[in-house]
Parts: C-alpha cells; structure tokens; sequence
C-alpha cells in the first residue's frame, strides 16, 4: 500500500497481516504449489447457475478438507469471530461494513472525482456504467489484452471477485474504476486493455495463483492458475 509524504509526514502508519496471512503465522490448504495449482485449475470464485452450484459443492469440500488436514490447528483460531476480538471497538465497525455499502461508496466519490479523476466517471454516470458492465458479463465474458501479448477471459465471476476483493482498500479505488470502464470499452466490441494496474487487480482477486484469477483461461497457451511461489 503506497501513502504519498504527505501523509507519511503527518501520520504513523500501522499495519498488520490477519492471524493466517502472509507473516502472521499463514495457513496453507496445500502441502505443494504443485498441489494448489491442480485444484484451482478451473475452480469457481462462487456459482451461478445450477450447473455450477452442483460443481462448486465438491470443490468446496475438497478445499475444506484439504486445509483441515494440513493446517487444522491454525484453522481452529483463525475464524472472522477470532480475527475481530483482537480488534478496537471502531476498527470492527469499519471491517463490519458490508460490501455492496462500500461498492456504493466506491461509485459516489468516483462521480465526485469527476471525467478527469476516475477513468468510470468518463464514460457516463459510474453506477450505471458499473451495473451495465456486471449485468452484461452474466451472458458475455469479455477479453483482455493482457502486457505480455496474451489475452485473458474475465467472467462475471471474476470480475465480480475482482472488484470486491479490492474494496478493502480505497489506494486501489483509481485502478478498479480502469478496470470498470476497460470492461465497458470490451462490452462495446473494442480492445479491452489490462496496463500493469489492472493486471495486478486481477491477480489480487485469486490469491492461489500469481498469474491467473482461478477460472480464468490465457489464450497464450497457458491455462488455469499457475503454481504459487
């Protein structure tokens, strides 16, 4: 997460990784990557249509059963009851929010920020934009050109995923109005591009794989997610 000096200057800044995360003893699902790329090849962010629910269930259980038998005794305090006790009363209130409040938050200060600010707010008013852009992903995925040359297929589900896993974090705001309005520009029958920004909006969605959000295919010849490092 960047802060400008500004805000360096008036501001201690404090973090911490969630109990499971990253440096605060991680939890992992898979013995290998090797292991974790072969379940997430494919894997659903979360169902849709009835077809998917009765794929989504086995897959569910696999995972759960896959990280009770590697990391039980750390699943077994690492629940969201867990997290929030160790937590002051105001910042619960603030991660208590649900996500369809902040997503409107998200689309009223990129109107506030205006065609010049918010890549969204250029094409037409940014809730309308974002709302046609979901619906239209339900019947159409649409391509990215991806940095690399490659392209990258964004379903409802990713993009979904995509944008909800990046709201925890208003630093990234700027960048998910690009990959909004990229959306709109793909659903129009133009080249939708994904810039480094976007492209790592995209990985932060699927946390299993670097390269790929889980589901996502690369017409480069690479498909499903890749091992994790």
């Amino acid at each position: 997460m960047a802060y400008s000096p500004q805000v360096r200057a008036r501001f201690d800044i404090l973090g911490f990784d969630p109990r499971g995360v990253a440096r605060s003893t991680p939890a992992t699902c898979f013995a290998t990557p090797a292991q974790e790329s072969a379940w997430s090849t494919g894997a659903l962010p979360y169902p849709v249509t009835p077809a998917e629910q009765r794929r989504f269930q086995p897959q569910s259980r696999t995972l759960a059963q896959s990280c009770a038998d590697t990391s039980r005794q750390r699943f077994n305090h690492i629940s969201t009851a867990d997290r929030f006790r160790g937590l002051p009363v105001g910042t619960r209130i603030e991660q208590d929010r649900g996500g369809d409040e902040v997503f409107e938050e998200f689309l009223a200060r990129c109107r506030a920020a205006g065609a010049q600010r918010c890549s969204l707010a250029a094409l037409c008013e940014p809730a309308t934009v974002a709302r046609r852009v979901l619906d239209g992903l339900k019947s159409r995925p649409v391509e990215f050109a991806l940095p690399d040359g490659s392209t990258l297929e964004i379903t409802y589900q990713i993009a979904v995923a995509t944008v909800y896993s990046n709201l925890y974090s208003p630093t990234n705001w700027a960048g998910l109005a690009d990959l909004l309005a990229q959306l709109a520009v793909g659903q129009q029958g133009a080249v939708a591009r994904a810039d480094g920004g976007v492209a790592a909006l995209l990985q932060s969605a699927a946390p299993r794989s670097p390269r790929w959000p889980a589901g996502a295919t690369s017409r480069s010849g690479r498909a499903g997610a890749s091992t994790t490092a």
